[in-house]
Protein backbone atom coordinates (compact mmCIF):
# COMPACT_ATOMS: atom_id res chain seq x y z
CA UNK A 1 0.00 0.00 0.00
CA UNK A 2 2.84 2.20 0.77
CA UNK A 3 4.32 1.90 -2.36
CA UNK A 4 1.27 2.30 -4.18
CA UNK A 5 0.72 5.59 -2.57
CA UNK A 6 4.79 6.70 -2.82
CA UNK A 7 4.27 6.13 -6.69
CA UNK A 8 1.06 7.70 -7.11
CA UNK A 9 2.63 11.37 -5.26
CA UNK A 10 5.49 10.79 -7.21
CA UNK A 11 3.42 11.25 -10.40
CA UNK A 12 1.21 13.90 -9.17
CA UNK A 13 4.51 15.46 -8.54
CA UNK A 14 6.28 15.11 -11.39
CA UNK A 15 3.23 16.24 -13.73
CA UNK A 16 2.67 19.49 -11.19
CA UNK A 17 6.37 20.55 -12.06
CA UNK A 18 6.01 19.87 -16.20
CA UNK A 19 3.06 22.09 -16.17
CA UNK A 20 4.86 24.56 -14.03
CA UNK A 21 8.47 24.32 -15.92
CA UNK A 22 9.25 28.05 -16.32
CA UNK A 23 8.23 28.48 -12.44
CA UNK A 24 9.85 28.05 -9.20
CA UNK A 25 10.27 27.93 -5.72
CA UNK A 26 9.51 26.77 -2.17
CA UNK A 27 5.89 25.44 -1.43
CA UNK A 28 3.38 28.14 -1.20
CA UNK A 29 5.94 30.56 -2.62
CA UNK A 30 6.32 30.30 -6.62
CA UNK A 31 7.86 32.54 -8.69
CA UNK A 32 8.38 32.93 -12.31
CA UNK A 33 12.35 32.31 -13.58
CA UNK A 34 13.63 35.44 -15.58
CA UNK A 35 13.99 35.43 -19.04
CA UNK A 36 17.36 34.47 -20.71
CA UNK A 37 19.40 37.43 -22.13
CA UNK A 38 20.53 37.32 -25.51
CA UNK A 39 24.30 37.13 -25.96
CA UNK A 40 25.86 40.61 -24.64
CA UNK A 41 27.11 42.47 -28.23
CA UNK A 42 30.50 43.55 -28.14
CA UNK A 43 31.11 46.45 -26.38
CA UNK A 44 34.40 48.30 -27.18
CA UNK A 45 36.59 48.77 -24.00
CA UNK A 46 38.76 51.77 -23.54
CA UNK A 47 41.77 51.93 -21.61
CA UNK A 48 41.67 54.09 -18.38
CA UNK A 49 44.97 54.92 -18.92
CA UNK A 50 45.04 56.07 -22.88
CA UNK A 51 43.16 59.48 -23.31
CA UNK A 52 40.10 59.78 -22.83
CA UNK A 53 37.21 60.68 -25.64
CA UNK A 54 36.73 63.98 -23.92
CA UNK A 55 40.55 64.61 -23.95
CA UNK A 56 40.28 64.12 -27.80
CA UNK A 57 38.10 67.12 -28.38
CA UNK A 58 35.33 64.78 -29.17
CA UNK A 59 32.12 65.33 -27.81
CA UNK A 60 30.04 62.70 -25.59
CA UNK A 61 26.42 62.67 -24.99
CA UNK A 62 25.12 59.62 -22.33
CA UNK A 63 21.82 58.05 -23.42
CA UNK A 64 18.71 59.64 -22.26
CA UNK A 65 15.90 57.88 -20.66
CA UNK A 66 12.47 59.01 -23.31
CA UNK A 67 9.92 56.16 -22.19
CA UNK A 68 10.35 54.55 -18.73
CA UNK A 69 7.55 52.19 -17.64
CA UNK A 70 6.71 50.93 -14.00
CA UNK A 71 7.09 47.14 -13.14
CA UNK A 72 4.28 45.10 -12.90
CA UNK A 73 4.27 43.87 -9.15
CA UNK A 74 3.67 40.39 -9.38
CA UNK A 75 0.56 40.05 -7.08
CA UNK A 76 1.87 36.90 -5.07
CA UNK A 77 4.64 38.92 -4.30
CA UNK A 78 2.50 41.65 -3.38
CA UNK A 79 0.46 39.87 -1.20
CA UNK A 80 3.38 38.50 0.79
CA UNK A 81 5.26 42.27 1.35
CA UNK A 82 8.26 40.81 -0.87
CA UNK A 83 9.86 44.56 -1.41
CA UNK A 84 13.00 45.79 -2.45
CA UNK A 85 15.53 46.58 -5.15
CA UNK A 86 16.32 44.37 -8.36
CA UNK A 87 19.68 45.85 -10.43
CA UNK A 88 20.00 44.99 -13.82
CA UNK A 89 23.01 45.71 -15.71
CA UNK A 90 21.40 46.90 -19.44
CA UNK A 91 22.90 47.03 -22.67
CA UNK A 92 21.30 49.80 -24.74
CA UNK A 93 21.92 49.95 -28.89
CA UNK A 94 22.44 52.59 -31.40
CA UNK A 95 18.87 52.56 -31.55
CA UNK A 96 18.21 53.26 -27.87
CA UNK A 97 16.29 49.91 -27.32
CA UNK A 98 17.83 47.59 -24.10
CA UNK A 99 18.63 44.28 -26.11
CA UNK A 100 20.59 42.46 -23.36
CA UNK A 101 20.15 42.52 -19.62
CA UNK A 102 22.21 40.96 -16.41
CA UNK A 103 21.11 40.86 -12.85
CA UNK A 104 23.43 42.31 -10.64
CA UNK A 105 20.72 42.63 -7.49
CA UNK A 106 18.60 39.66 -7.20
CA UNK A 107 15.15 39.42 -5.41
CA UNK A 108 14.67 36.29 -7.53
CA UNK A 109 10.51 37.06 -6.67
CA UNK A 110 10.87 39.91 -8.71
CA UNK A 111 13.63 39.43 -11.33
CA UNK A 112 11.17 38.35 -14.08
CA UNK A 113 9.25 41.53 -13.65
CA UNK A 114 12.05 43.81 -13.24
CA UNK A 115 13.42 42.15 -16.89
CA UNK A 116 10.08 42.65 -18.28
CA UNK A 117 10.02 46.78 -17.25
CA UNK A 118 13.36 47.65 -18.15
CA UNK A 119 13.17 45.51 -21.79
CA UNK A 120 10.27 47.92 -22.42
CA UNK A 121 12.19 51.17 -22.01
CA UNK A 122 13.15 53.57 -24.72
CA UNK A 123 16.32 55.74 -24.80
CA UNK A 124 18.09 58.37 -26.88
CA UNK A 125 21.55 56.71 -27.61
CA UNK A 126 24.59 57.88 -26.34
CA UNK A 127 26.94 59.71 -29.09
CA UNK A 128 30.53 60.21 -29.11
CA UNK A 129 31.44 62.16 -31.63
CA UNK A 130 27.95 62.65 -32.62
CA UNK A 131 27.87 59.12 -33.92
CA UNK A 132 25.46 56.75 -31.64
CA UNK A 133 27.46 54.00 -29.97
CA UNK A 134 26.43 50.34 -27.67
CA UNK A 135 26.28 51.44 -24.31
CA UNK A 136 25.84 49.43 -20.89
CA UNK A 137 24.21 51.18 -18.07
CA UNK A 138 22.62 49.77 -14.72
CA UNK A 139 18.96 50.46 -14.11
CA UNK A 140 17.86 49.82 -10.11
CA UNK A 141 14.19 48.36 -10.32
CA UNK A 142 12.22 49.62 -7.01
CA UNK A 143 9.45 46.99 -5.31
CA UNK A 144 7.68 48.99 -2.72
CA UNK A 145 4.36 48.83 -0.74
CA UNK A 146 3.22 52.07 0.28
Amino acid sequence: MRIAVLCILTVAIASACSLNANRVGRPGIDFELPPESPPYPQVEKHDASAPSSLDSGKSTAPPKLLKQTRPEYPRWAFDRKIMGVVTLEIVIDKAGRVVAWKVLRSIPELDAAAIRCVRQWEFSPALVGGEPVLTIANAPISFRIF
